[in-house]
């Protein structure tokens, strides 16, 4: 049987201390891992599972400085810091952990190769806060959503073009129907360019987003302002927050119909759920199995719900620290180091030492660079199979093997090459500098003739003031 857990990212507060991650069981409710000493931006934490080969991570970007903490499920201590070129307002990692990406107050985005941490892309994506980054599940596209109320969709092949270095870059699609910041986005299922995107902004609306073609496929009206969102994994029901209540929304018609999303949703939309206490909500999320809501609320408790009756089932946390962000899947195999489900699957008997070296190693995140580099550009290559030949044939290089799977991002280092590139570059630098020899030998001959030419026209001076001095 699949177990589910629940990863709580908190907030710092000036009463509690600083806060930290709680991996939550989601049936008994009790904690089973605490990652200390974190100050998590809003919808900045990234849980990455582990495989077999592999041991997962959380990342957690710091609201209070440019630094993202790295824990591995493996242990309880903070894994590593990375020091950032600015303190962010999001961050994310792509779902097949290839890609990480960061948001400034400014509007600023930052993309990076997670296992080089090589800066791939830095540009001005909007001109206010960037609340949230996501990406679809192949990350083929970068998702940002900013308080300027608009949202873009960034194709990653193109921000890692090299040809496209220094070039601004341009969003294949931007949206700008909402009047107000947008709060909160979620990108659906499926491949690019077959996911559709959900926003919820302060305009009292979720907007339901196409991507091929770019349009706006539907507009849920709510009676409040909205703070969070929250799709299944099936795209059949959402749940939007404001301050105080949660409402939800039916993504199907309650009749076969094949025009319902060219129609308001206004009529399909009910105040599902009221928080029994004096607390306002952070962010909503769907477990795994999509039959609980998972609610993060300010007084720091995880609400859970039932999606189906709407009832209260339990409350997770100790009530202290904001909860900031929340998600859920499933358990890690290395949770909790030795006493995992990895260890115990591999028959590892004796002392500590030999349980731990049945661990998986942590997935490489120890650091990430500030500038971009072109000698660091040369020595990575970035290749990306996108899978079988479709509509995104004109945006993707059809460099992979249709058999290979789909959605794989290979980084591989650039082995040198001995051709003759090489050589051309090397006589081409003699050429430059025997140039630069010459330009100089020449500067230096005008400048010794005009030095003689002064101390000629000095000396001729000199005898013509003598002669007149004799003549007096």
């Amino acid at each position: 049987m699949i177990s589910e857990v629940v990863v709580a990212s908190t907030s710092a507060s000036s009463v509690h201390g600083s806060g930290g991650v709680v991996v939550y069981d989601s049936v008994t409710g009790s904690p089973l891992h605490t990652l200390k000493g974190s100050n998590g931006v809003p919808g900045g934490c990234s849980a990455t599972p582990s495989s077999g080969e592999e041991g997962g991570v959380v990342a957690v970007a710091q609201s209070d400085k440019g630094v993202v903490h790295v824990y591995s499920w493996q242990k309880e201590q903070l894994h590593c810091k990375i020091i950032l070129p600015q303190k962010l307002t999001a961050w994310c990692v792509s779902p097949c952990s290839a890609f990480c990406a960061g948001g400034t107050e400014d509007g600023r985005v930052f993309l990076w190769e997670t296992r080089s941490g090589l800066l791939l892309a830095s540009f001005d994506a909007h001109y206010r806060r960037i609340n949230k980054l996501s990406f679809d599940a192949g990350a083929r596209v970068l998702v940002s959503i900013s308080d300027d109320a608009a949202l873009n969709i960034w194709l990653v092949a193109r921000l890692v073009d090299e040809d496209a270095q220094g070039q601004l870059p341009v969003p294949y699609a931007t949206f700008t129907d909402h009047t107000l910041p947008i709060a909160d986005v979620y990108v659906g299922l499926g491949a690019f360019p077959h996911a559709r995107i959900y926003t919820a902004a302060l305009d009292k609306t979720v907007k339901i987003w196409s991507v091929d073609p770019p349009s706006l496929l539907s507009t849920v009206e709510f009676p409040a302002a909205l703070s969070a969102l929250a799709v299944d994994s099936l795209e059949r029901t959402l749940f939007a927050a404001s301050k105080h209540e949660l409402f939800r929304a039916d993504l199907h018609a309650t009749q076969p119909s094949l025009t319902w999303l060219s129609h308001s949703l206004k009529g399909n939309t009910t105040a599902a759920i009221k928080l029994g206490r004096d607390t306002s909500v952070n962010t909503a999320a769907f477990s795994v199995s999509a039959n609980t809501l998972l609610v993060g609320c300010a007084d720091g408790f995880v609400d859970c719900y039932d999606v189906r009756s709407q009832q209260h089932l339990k409350s997770l946390g100790n009530g202290k620290n904001s909860v900031v962000d929340v998600h859920s899947l499933v358990k890690p195999v290395d949770l909790g180091g030795v006493s995992s489900a990895s260890a115990i699957s591999a028959n590892v008997t004796g002392s500590t030492a030999a349980a731990a070296s049945a661990l998986p190693p942590i997935m490489p995140l120890n650091t990430l660079k500030k500038t971009m580099g072109e000698r660091d550009r040369e020595d990575h290559t970035v290749q990306m199979r996108g899978g079988a030949k479709d509509c995104t044939e004109a945006f993707f290089d059809c460099l992979w093997d249709e058999n290979e799977p789909v959605d794989h991002v290979v980084v591989t280092e650039k082995q040198p090459e001995k051709n003759n590139s090489n050589t051309t570059h090397m006589h081409k630098l003699q050429e430059e500098l025997t140039e630069s020899k010459a330009a100089l030998e020449k500067a230096n001959k005008i400048n010794e003739d005009m030095f003689a030419a002064v101390s000629q026209l000095k000396k001729n001076q000199s005898v013509e003031a003598a002669a007149k001095r004799q003549k007096k």
